[in-house]
């Protein structure tokens, strides 16, 4: 007999709470792949009544017979048949969990960094820096947290971020012991594709909000800049279009739309290789870009390494053409 709708929800119920009774379970498999109680017993190298006794057991838990027995053995009923598909799916994702808890536990074993990170140093340097660095550190887990230093500050006060990359920071709103070492002077640039109408406007100040803009999301950039810009030239906010976090996304879009784009001038010469190019107009806003740190995570030497590293990448790049 099939079991009832009702009895399959309770069967259910016991199922998932079977995943923390994992000598049941394993015996149980075994007894069906054996078809053999006896067998069963002997591969599993325990006693035949301690097996039958799990069995017994388990069809009491569940109310339900799990098996039909025989001189010939065991065969599954309907009610067991169900029981050994779900069990088969629980060990697996047990062998799934011990996988991901043992990757942990490598990860927290090893020495670990948290980056966070926008789209200018994740873009134009970062992916230099880590390369660089991890040939001689290959020991150290590198963690990448995507935001701006608006968003990222309070994880680096509470030590869940090792450095923060970013825009100057509100100097009021930094807390002791956080510093902050300014690296790069830059600028929030407008800019579109070369196929973009903005390029034949006699007055692109003027036009630039008549176009649809592409987004970052507060949690990448601070929307002042855009805001003072629009003010001091006496024009309408920007519409946007859409946001995203992605800067493949971005780009792209810009190459295929009449879209306006707006991130630093470190990123110019890769906007470039895409013929995305500035458009002739005052900088949205001008700033320097730097590290965020506590000096007591500069004592850490692979921190300290790659803190060095950073700041040498940065001198070179300012030292070239922005």
């Amino acid at each position: 007999m099939l079991i009832s709708e009702k009895n399959n929800s309770v069967f259910h119920k016991f199922l998932f709470l079977e995943i923390m009774l994992s000598r049941e379970i394993r015996q149980f498999i075994a007894v069906v792949e054996s078809k053999s109680i006896n067998s069963a017993s002997q591969r599993l190298n325990i006693s035949q009544p301690s097996v039958s006794k799990t069995l017994q057991n388990l069809e009491y838990e569940l109310g339900v017979q799990l098996f039909e027995r025989s001189i010939r053995g065991v065969n599954l009923t309907p009610e067991g048949e169900i029981l050994y598909e779900h069990a088969l799916k629980l060990l697996e994702e047990e062998g799934k969990a011990l996988v991901e808890i043992k990757r942990l536990k490598e990860i927290k074993n090893r020495n670990q960094i948290t980056i966070g990170a926008g789209h200018a140093w994740s873009t134009v340097l970062l992916p230099k820096i880590l390369a660089e660095y991890q040939r001689n550190n290959n020991h150290v887990f590198i963690n990448i947290k995507y935001g701006s230093v608006t968003t990222l500050r309070d994880k680096l006060i509470k030590d869940e971020i090792t450095l923060i990359l970013g825009a100057e920071p509100n100097y009021q709103k930094i807390q002791k012991p956080v510093r902050y070492r300014g690296l790069l002077p830059l600028s929030q640039i407008v800019y579109a594709h070369k196929s973009h109408p903005i390029f034949k406007s006699e007055k692109p100040v003027k036009d630039l909000t008549k176009y649809q803009w592409i987004s970052w999301g507060n949690e990448t950039y601070d929307n002042n800049g855009v805001k003072e810009f629009c003010i001091r030239n006496q024009i309408q906010n920007p519409v946007y279009a859409l946001e995203t976090t992605s800067i493949y996304l971005g780009i792209q879009l810009t190459v295929q739309g009449e879209y306006i784009l707006r991130l630093p001038s470190m990123m110019k010469k890769i906007l470039q290789s895409h013929e995305i190019y500035p458009v002739k107009v005052e900088p949205l806003i001008s700033y320097t870009t730097g590290v965020l740190f506590k000096e007591s995570t500069l004592t850490n030497r692979s921190v300290a390494h790659l803190y060095e590293n950073i700041v040498s990448s940065a001198e070179q790049l300012r030292d070239s053409d922005l």
